[in-house]
């Protein structure tokens, strides 16, 4: 797998994969659904499940390197001119990792605690007050 539209059909195929780059997917953390959709990805190419995954490696090193030279291309004080667009055949179809590492909705692990009544601070105040000794300050002349 040598050509430049046999990786571009590797990698759109993967997107469709979610269970092997989205965290948000329920099947993510599952590791027999993910070794599933590697293989499922290798019957249809005809190529051994190893070899996906290492060009996959491949592709994404050299994904990461142009999203990176983007990125440092857009420091401030850098005008629309000099952004870096890259000219890799591969960069745009990777564009389904764009929102990989958004926060996603958040849920509630700690059980709801019933709520208690607040405390009388009042009472507790006065409480405070007998328990205390005698803060008063003396100012002895010295002279």
């Amino acid at each position: 797998m040598g050509s430049q539209e046999e990786s571009i059909c590797l990698i759109q195929l993967y997107s469709t994969y979610n269970a092997l780059w989205d965290p948000k997917d329920p099947k993510y953390l599952n590791k027999n659904q993910r070794e599933d959709s590697w293989r499922q990805i290798s019957a249809q190419i005809n190529m051994p499940v190893k070899e996906v995954k290492n060009k996959m490696v491949s592709l994404f090193g050299s994904y990461r390197r142009e999203k990176s030279r983007e990125k440092k291309s857009r420091i401030t004080g850098s005008g629309a001119a000099d952004v870096y667009n890259s000219k890799w055949f591969g960069y745009p179809y990777f564009h389904f990792l764009k929102d990989k590492n958004e926060t996603g909705d958040t849920r509630e692990t700690m059980p709801n605690k019933p709520k208690t009544s607040k405390p009388n601070i009042e009472s507790t105040e006065r409480t405070l007050d007998k328990s205390l000794p005698n803060t008063e300050t003396y100012v002895y002349d010295t002279e």
